[in-house]
């Protein structure tokens, strides 16, 4: 008896889980610096699935390294699901030289998402060209 209580609370606890997680929005956090080098090209690419429609908006905030907001901005997603910070702008200069942190969420009930983070400056890869 004790045993099937215990699985039907599990169950339970895990169907409320996926219903809370299908409900809320996703986050995304990256650090953006040229650690010394040349910077050249920043961005961050967001993509949530479109198997529930399109039209979704991303919401990017920018901030300094003290924490003082350098920018906000929504882009929405193409029809393939991907919104880039790119279509605004490059983040390396937002704040000259100094580090920033990238914000990206979609809204909540927003199918799946994921993210990555491009950055592009010279001197970054180990190889020399000749």
């Amino acid at each position: 008896m004790k045993t099937k209580r215990l699985l039907s609370l599990c169950v339970l606890g895990l169907v409320l889980t996926t219903f809370v997680a299908a409900v809320s929005a996703d986050e995304f956090y990256a650090i953006v610096d040229d650690f010394g080098k040349k910077p050249r090209n920043a961005f961050m690419d967001v993509s949530v699935d479109t198997t529930l429609g399109t039209g979704i908006d991303v919401l990017f905030n920018v901030y300094a390294a003290q924490g003082a907001q350098l920018a906000e901005f929504t882009v929405p997603a193409n029809s393939y699901g991907f919104a880039s910070s790119s279509s605004w702008g490059n983040l390396f200069y937002l704040a000259g030289s100094q580090p920033v942190l990238v914000r990206a969420r979609t809204p909540d009930g927003a199918p799946a998402s994921a993210a990555t983070l491009h950055v592009d400056s010279l001197g970054a890869s180990g190889r020399r060209r000749s």
